[in-house]
């Protein structure tokens, strides 16, 4: 059995594909957030594969964020909040706990950018956790080792350059810190890191295949959407300079 598959059943991805879905009817939402509740009441803190590492608790953070972020707009999704905010937590402290700096590669990213995404929220155990950290200078240093002159993925990977400009787009959309961070960097490198998205984008919606690849994402859509269709939009929104003149 391939560990990936494993992996990728637990950080709620087909939770969050169900939110993601503009048909999802409300027992279908019922169902998947039972999914999430199920997994937090299974799967002990700090044990089994689940918890191998803080890049996992990352990509569960990053889809606990976007569930909880569709929730706000459906009223019958506000009774979630309270039970979602118990789960960001834990993530949370988990990531806090087990950082992967010594890595200084795309799972520290994760870890850092999810974090900052969480800054946004304004709760104050979450980000007396983001301060304590430094968690906005780490961010600082992570995204400018990522990231080589032409605006290349250090690691010469297409998967891990659209997983890292997935990551730091979810950081700059909850974090006004973490978009001052990315605006800071010469436009040569923002611009061609999101140049290279254009062309990894193959027309199917999926993403160019080179280098070490395990097709990771930080969510996955519903058919309704190319697999990696709505991932280069965000990227778009949130990173790129035409980003940059419509929030100024």
């Amino acid at each position: 059995m391939d560990i990936r598959g494993m992996w990728e059943h637990f950080r709620h991805y087909g939770s969050t594909s169900v939110f993601l879905s503009p048909t999802a009817k409300p027992y279908e939402k019922d169902k998947a957030m039972d999914s999430i509740v199920k997994f937090y009441a299974t799967h002990r803190t700090g044990y089994g594969v689940a918890w191998g590492c803080a890049m996992e608790s990352s990509y569960r953070l990053f889809n606990l964020l976007l569930i909880r972020q569709i929730a706000l707009q459906d009223e019958s999704g506000l009774n979630r909040i309270e039970c979602l905010d118990r789960y960001l937590i834990i993530e949370c402290e988990f990531i806090c706990e087990h950082l992967e700096e010594k890595a200084n590669n795309n799972h520290y990213l994760l870890n850092i950018a999810s974090l900052l995404a969480c800054e946004h929220l304004k709760n104050g155990r979450l980000n007396s956790m983001i301060k304590n950290l430094d968690a906005i200078e780490r961010f600082k240093k992570i995204v400018s080792h990522q990231f080589q002159a032409d605006g290349s993925h250090f690691e010469s990977s297409s998967a891990y350059h659209f997983l890292c400009i997935e990551a730091v787009a979810l950081a700059v959309a909850g974090s006004e810190s973490a978009r001052g961070i990315w605006k800071s960097l010469p436009p040569r490198i923002r611009q061609g890191a999101v140049e290279m998205l254009h062309i990894m984008l193959n027309r199917d919606g999926s993403a160019l295949q080179i280098g070490d690849d395990d097709s990771s994402s930080i969510f996955f859509t519903s058919d309704f959407l190319p697999k990696r269709y709505l991932q280069y939009k965000i990227c778009l929104l949130y990173t790129s300079d035409a980003a940059d003149e419509r929030s100024s």
